[in-house]
């Protein structure tokens, strides 16, 4: 009885993990990169141009009038519009890919490899042109490569303290909005994918996954579990992060990075080109094994912070900083990242030693680690 039941189960969680990934189509293409706007799903592909699905991944229709160039490297969304960017040119679309225009006003380098944008500033990354800005939706665009020493901007990400492009030579960091650019500290490798939410920086190279906790000041190898070196795209979403490998790999981490679990079982999916996560499922683009969902673990929107979680008052300050409510552990760190003080569970911290200046909070609470920007004066 006891063999039998021992039999059962496994049978039950063999099916268990197969129903977690379901083939989605399109694997008849090369399926280059994936997009989400939360409604619709959009993938990229090699030669084959754009293709829309509005129900999940359920059905897929090709999507190319006017995109007279169809190898797409990357998608993006954003205020209601669509970028594509192809290896010969920019193209934009404001009614969910119905029609295409190409938006290359400036671009002295038509080899787009990644777009992203703050509002209706738009930056993209170009193979061998560096790093080109638009403050007109991609009306026109201006190169920004000053102190860039690499000009294949393989991958870019941004908020609104800086800006990161990772190169064949490590990743740059700009304060300014690009118009000048930081050598690369810590990370001088060739960089596939970098994003960044609040403070927190995690980057895919050619020797595996790195992550920055002070806006990209210092930096640590963090591949504890990853199996495989080449990691072709991160991300991130809420308290977990997600890498994909030039393998057939998807790994995940529930700790802000510091160790990795393989998510594999019944994925036949090879090359993962991409990752996006939508409505709360991974959906997975491919080379040459189509596009895949994931659904083994439930993930919120991306890029959502835990930030909500505490607060901090009054900021500026030159005293006392209150919490809204007691954390289990505070770090403070100045603008190199350099710890300067620590504190236990207190509801307030008196910070008047501290010298005037822009310093970064490292707060624990509910086993999250959230990091706050604060001034002293």
């Amino acid at each position: 009885m006891k063999q039998l039941l021992t039999i059962f189960l496994s049978i039950f969680y063999s099916l268990h993990a197969i129903a977690q990934w379901d083939l989605l189509g399109l694997s008849d293409v090369k399926a280059r990169c994936v997009a989400s706007d939360e409604t619709n799903l959009y993938v990229g592909t090699d030669f084959d141009g754009i293709f829309l699905s509005t129900d999940n991944g359920l059905t897929w229709n090709s999507i190319n009038t006017g995109l007279s160039e169809r190898v797409v490297r990357v998608i993006e969304t954003n205020q209601g519009n669509i970028y594509a960017g192809t290896w010969n040119g920019l193209f934009l679309s404001d009614n969910n890919g119905s029609s295409w225009t190409p938006i290359n006003n400036g671009l002295t380098n038509l080899d787009i490899r990644d777009i992203v944008a703050l509002g209706s500033i738009l930056y993209v990354g170009t193979a061998g042109g560096g790093v080109f800005k638009s403050l007109n939706n991609g009306s026109s665009w201006t190169a920004i490569n000053n102190g860039l020493k690499n000009l294949n901007a393989l991958s870019l990400a941004i908020n609104s303290q800086a800006i990161f492009a990772g190169t064949y030579i490590g990743i740059f960091m700009s304060s300014d909005g690009g118009s000048t650019w930081n050598p690369p500290s810590g990370v001088n490798i060739q960089t596939n994918s970098i994003k960044i939410f609040d403070s927190l920086v995690i980057a895919g190279t050619i020797d595996g996954f790195y992550k920055s906790e002070n806006y990209g000041k210092t930096w640590i190898k963090s591949s504890n579990g990853i199996t495989e070196d080449f990691v072709t795209t991160v991300t991130m979403a809420g308290d977990k992060m997600l890498s994909g490998t030039w393998g057939k790999s998807i790994f995940l981490s529930s700790d802000t990075g510091n160790t990795w679990t393989s998510h594999n079982s019944s994925f036949l999916g090879n090359f993962i080109s991409d990752f996006v996560i939508h409505n709360r499922s991974i959906i997975v683009s491919t080379l040459y094994e189509g596009v895949w969902r994931y659904s083994g673990v439930s993930f919120p929107k991306p890029g959502i912070n835990t930030s909500h979680l505490i607060g901090l008052f009054p900021n500026p300050t030159n005293n006392v900083l209150k919490f809204t409510q007691i954390p289990k552990s505070v770090e403070i760190m100045d603008s190199n990242g350099k710890t300067v003080k620590v504190y236990g569970q207190k509801n307030e911290i008196n910070v008047s030693g501290l010298a005037k200046g822009m310093y970064f909070i490292r707060i624990k609470i509910n086993e999250k680690l959230i990091t706050k920007k604060v001034i002293i004066n």
